[in-house]
């Protein structure tokens, strides 16, 4: 057992703050303190008729149901819990989100049970050098919860395309055109797959990966994502 002197000396070097505030953090508290956990901007978008997301997609991909979990806003709660999770690998802020975003989904009456969960991939090159896709645990965690096997094998990204970051709209759509390939997998067939990533600004990367998965002969093609960016 780790004497109280030196819980906090490990305090003193690794401090247990707030991801979002940096407040030190109670001992019930996980990643966020209360105050930032209470004020997540949840999008809500399983409460709505024709959400947001529905009507991004609306017309390109016929989709059975769409979600974001939060709202993404540039130096917000939202934003350094991605930065963290994507940059700094924590697997913490992964578990949460995933959880947070199963629930949502769970929430949704009357919605067919998911046979597949797919996450959007990286480039081989970029996974190499970054070591892992933040997409990971939060892929397991919807894996745990909603009873669906995570297939991170399905689509491959062919092209290393540039980020997409400081791109306008019309770029983006651009950069993200013939970028993935679906590989031949019989088991899609008839399913319904759930396509998910961490944030969706213009939806053109998951409109492409879609265009991909719909070459799979009666698959059904349900999209969530961690956040949605709204008045890009």
């Amino acid at each position: 057992m780790i004497s109280k002197q030196l819980s906090d000396i490990l305090e003193l070097f690794y401090p247990n703050n707030c991801i979002s505030c940096t407040r030190s953090l109670s001992k019930n508290d996980n990643i966020l303190c209360t105050h930032c956990f209470h004020n997540l901007p949840y999008a809500y978008y399983t409460q709505q008729e024709n959400n947001p997301l529905d009507q991004l997609f609306f017309g390109k991909i016929p989709l059975k149901f769409t979600t974001s979990l939060l709202i993404f806003q540039p130096k917000g709660i939202v934003q350094n819990l991605i930065h963290e999770l994507k940059y700094n690998n924590d697997q913490k802020i992964g578990a949460l989100l995933g959880t947070l975003l199963s629930q949502e989904i769970l929430s949704v009456k009357n919605l067919k049970p998911i046979d597949y969960i797919i996450p959007v991939p990286l480039h081989k090159n970029k996974l190499k050098s970054r070591g892992y896709n933040q997409l990971t645990s939060i892929g397991n965690n919807l894996s745990k919860h909603l009873k669906a096997p995570m297939l991170e094998n399905v689509l491959t990204k062919v092209n290393a395309s540039e980020t997409q970051t400081k791109k306008n709209k019309l770029a983006r759509w651009e950069n993200a055109q013939h970028n993935f390939q679906i590989q031949k997998n019989d088991s899609l067939k008839g399913k319904h797959v759930l396509l998910f990533d961490d944030v969706i600004t213009t939806g053109a990367t998951m409109e492409s990966c879609a265009i991909e998965l719909m070459k799979t002969q009666n698959i059904t093609l349900s999209i969530a994502s961690i956040a949605h960016t709204i008045n890009f």
